[in-house]
């Protein structure tokens, strides 16, 4: 039973790790969600926003009016269209950052995070922790990683290769087009196998971040409230008295 517990953090643990700010993370996780998010929202609100700056630039820098009022209005009038139109794109992606991070740490605010930690400028603890086991395996799965996101490329690029070349010697329009539709197929790829990278990541942080909360006094806190129990100290002190017999001796 002691072995069980000493390799399972209790609740107690994780509540207090979560209220000094450690929890499990995975900032590629988190990146890759971000990522198709502001693909998906820049794809789909795009020609609303080149539409407006098409449309700030077209009437005022062709424009050759005289009166310098009507030609104010109509430039605060069509900058702030272009400023909702940005506005929207801009909190619709800072939404998807917040998802994509508090799917993994919840609503979290720790104070011990926002005080400055000075031991983290201290040049000899930096130089322990670069050369450290743990960094040298973050550098070989940052290499896997990108390993990876070259893999992706590469298989994309060659399914797509001949609508690439066949797009050579096209119009204007039509390659502006086919380089839109390759390059938004080729972020969503990139994202989704960095989303597999992810889920991956944050499944080994999370196993290490539970060992880390494992304590060796984990099997004495769990026998400390049997031991301080009335029921159970009566008991004890039934069973260290004397024998009758051994009294009228």
């Amino acid at each position: 039973m002691a072995d069980s517990n000493s390799k399972t953090p209790t609740p107690r643990d994780r509540q207090a790790a979560r209220q000094q700010g450690r929890v499990a993370l995975s900032s590629d996780l988190a990146t890759s969600v971000s990522l198709i998010g502001s693909v998906v929202i820049v794809y789909w609100n795009g020609p609303r926003l080149v539409d407006a700056a098409k449309n700030l630039l077209a009437s005022h820098l062709s424009s050759a009016r005289v009166d310098a009022a009507e030609t104010l209005t109509e430039f605060s009038s069509d900058a702030y269209h272009l400023l909702q139109v940005t506005g929207e794109c801009a909190l619709l992606i800072l939404t998807f950052v917040l998802v994509a991070w508090m799917i993994q740490t919840g609503a979290l605010f720790a104070v011990a995070r926002v005080v400055p930690d000075y031991s983290r400028i201290n040049p000899v603890a930096g130089w322990t922790r670069l050369l450290s086991m743990e960094n040298s395996l973050q550098a070989c799965f940052n290499l896997l990683k990108i390993a990876i996101l070259g893999a992706a490329f590469w298989l994309f690029m060659r399914s797509n290769c001949d609508t690439i070349a066949s797009v050579g010697h096209a119009s204007t329009d039509v390659l502006h087009a086919a380089a839109g539709s390759v390059l938004y197929h080729l972020l969503l790829v990139s994202a989704g196998a960095l989303i597999v990278w992810g889920v991956i990541d944050y499944a080994l942080k999370r196993n290490r971040f539970e060992t880390s909360l494992v304590s060796n006094d984990e099997p004495r806190r769990d026998i400390r409230p049997i031991t301080n129990d009335p029921s159970s100290t009566r008991r004890r002190g039934y069973q260290t008295q004397p024998p009758p017999h051994a009294l009228d001796d």
